[in-house]
């Protein structure tokens, strides 16, 4: 290959400055330990080696490399470690991108935070006031971070003030705002048809199922087989939500005035082919038959 610029031999993609970092980093890392065990300065030894330019008749890499092998020269000596090291890891971690802004980036133009709160998997205030009503009985507590994650939200219908219904929903800001309260519920269901479909929504749903929190079939011959709310469309306005029986495969009408497009026609089929045990077998499921004196009749 070619010299570098300052003439001392070939160069390695790498350029000296970082290539020096890298291996400064290694043995900030290594602390006192390499000064006492020596293999990982040998190898640090080898990677500047590698790393720098080589050359004759110079101190090899130059004054990036002379100030180098003088840590390495101190962290060999026994019980000393290496000055200044919490600067250099400081500087070295200071020049790597930061990638939590973007997956933070809802939550800063929602709260104005920068990060997470230690809740985030925990439901918001106005969650758990809504969940409280009857009609809501069906619903699940959607975490704070799954509603915060811009991802879960693209492609979403348009909600009206959908940023303040957004505050709404997390920070319970304009609670008072019967407007904003209703885009808060069209909002929240549709995140909340999102969130049973994925894994840790499934997993909600089969706790509040093992805890008989659904309703069971009316259907007799299902013998008090419980069911699991499904819509009748994914969009808004398509009707109620509906009951599913596993049993009878067959929908049944609750009581609850609630939009189908809370649940959408994906959860009942996609539950039952996660969790295979908790559905019924088509062996234990009777079809009642027409009979007069005892025949059955021939349709």
């Amino acid at each position: 290959g070619g010299r570098g610029a300052t003439g001392h031999g070939p160069w390695f993609p790498l350029p000296t400055r970082w290539g020096v970092r890298a291996v400064e980093a290694q043995l900030v890392m290594a602390g006192p330990w390499a000064g006492r065990r020596g293999l990982p300065c040998c190898l640090a030894v080898v990677l500047v080696l590698i790393a720098l330019p080589c050359g004759s008749g110079h101190r090899r890499g130059g004054p990036w490399a002379a100030a180098l092998l003088e840590r390495l020269e101190m962290a060999n000596q026994p019980g000393e470690e290496i000055s200044g090291h919490a600067s250099s890891s400081s500087s070295w971690a200071s020049s790597s991108p930061s990638s939590a802004s973007s997956s933070n980036s809802l939550l800063s133009l929602v709260t104005g935070s920068a990060a997470l709160s230690p809740s985030s998997h925990a439901a918001p205030i106005w969650v758990e006031e809504f969940l409280s009503r009857p009609k809501n009985c069906f619903y699940v507590a959607v975490p704070v971070s799954f509603i915060t994650d811009s991802f879960n939200l693209v492609g979403l219908p348009d909600v009206p003030y959908q940023k303040e219904t957004l505050q709404l929903i997390l920070s319970g800001a304009g609670k008072n705002n019967e407007t904003l309260q209703a885009s808060a519920e069209v909002l929240y269901g549709l995140i909340h048809a999102r969130y049973v479909v994925s894994r840790p929504g499934l997993e909600t749903v089969r706790r509040k199922f093992l805890r008989c929190e659904f309703p069971t079939c009316p259907r007799t011959l299902c013998r008090g087989q419980q069911m699991i709310p499904t819509g009748l469309a994914d969009a808004l306005g398509r009707g109620t939500v509906k009951m599913y029986c596993p049993s009878c495969r067959e929908l049944y009408d609750t009581q609850a005035d609630v939009d189908g497009a809370a649940w959408g026609t994906t959860l009942p089929h996609l539950f039952f082919l996660t969790f295979k045990d908790l559905e019924p077998s088509r062996v234990a499921y009777t079809p009642y038959e027409p009979r007069i004196h005892g025949f059955r009749l021939r349709r």
